[in-house]
Parts: C-alpha cells; structure tokens; sequence
C-alpha cells in the first residue's frame, strides 16, 4: 500500500484558457462577469475581473468554484439538489465560501480527474451558468 497520492491540478496555462473562454461568452452575452479558477485544493489560480462588474462578483465566483469542487459536481445540479431536500441547503451551504447557484462548475482532464473548478458570478445565475460552461469547454478545445 502506498503511503502518499498523485494529485494532478490544472496549469496556469489552462486556467488562462478556461478563463478567456468565460470571458469570450460573457463579450458574446453582453455581460460583465469574474471568473476565478481554483486547483483542486481550492487555491486560486487565476482571476478575470472584467470592467463593470459588480464588487460582490469577485467573492460569489469563489465561492461558487468551492461549492462545485467541495461537492464535486456542478453548481446548477447542487441548487436543484438543494431545493428538492430544502433541509440540507443550509447547514451544508453555511460557510462563507460555498455558494450553490448556478455558475460553479468541475474541471477534468481527459480522464475524467478533477484538476480544479471554475466559478462565474456577475449577470444572472442561468447565464453565469452559459459562461462557466464555455469556460469549461475552452478547456477540453470543444
């Protein structure tokens, strides 16, 4: 039995292109958005704060890469989770650095291993949800 664990995390380099993906939808929705891209314990990598955006943007784009990467899966399935068992959202969400609405979501490499998470915040949480989601395709080039 091995007495230590590979743990693969995203590079600068893709968190860039996660990121100017975000960026690229949200020019193409008209919407001014963060996009923070966290490794897989959490840390920041990379931040893009757009012009005009709202201040509570930048802790809500955290806060929704924590929640998906905590719960490993994405932020639209945790709040549909959450509202169907209204017991479980607050005491699972209660921390400052969990946010269970749309625009959270998981980042894998090719073999499906969690290598960190994107979190979106700035227009409304369904199109939050549209950029994560190129974010995430900038990613894997598709």
């Amino acid at each position: 039995m091995a007495d230590a664990i590979e743990v693969k995390t995203i590079t600068l380099e893709a968190a860039k292109r996660v990121a100017e993906g975000a960026v690229a939808a949200a020019d193409d929705q008209g919407a001014a958005i963060v996009a923070v891209i966290i490794n897989p314990f959490g840390q920041v990598v990379v931040v893009h704060r757009m012009d005009h955006v709202v201040e509570l943007a930048l802790e809500n784009a955290t806060a929704k890469a924590n929640a998906a990467l905590t719960f490993k899966r994405s932020t639209r399935a945790l709040s549909d989770y959450f509202h169907e068992d209204n017991s479980l959202g607050p005491p699972m969400t209660a921390r400052g650095s969990i946010l269970a609405v749309e625009g959270g979501e998981l980042l894998t490499d090719a073999d499906g291993t969690v290598i960190g998470a994107i979190g979106v915040s700035g227009s409304k949480h369904v199109i939050d949800h549209a950029i994560a989601i190129a974010g995430v395709q900038a990613l894997s080039g598709s």
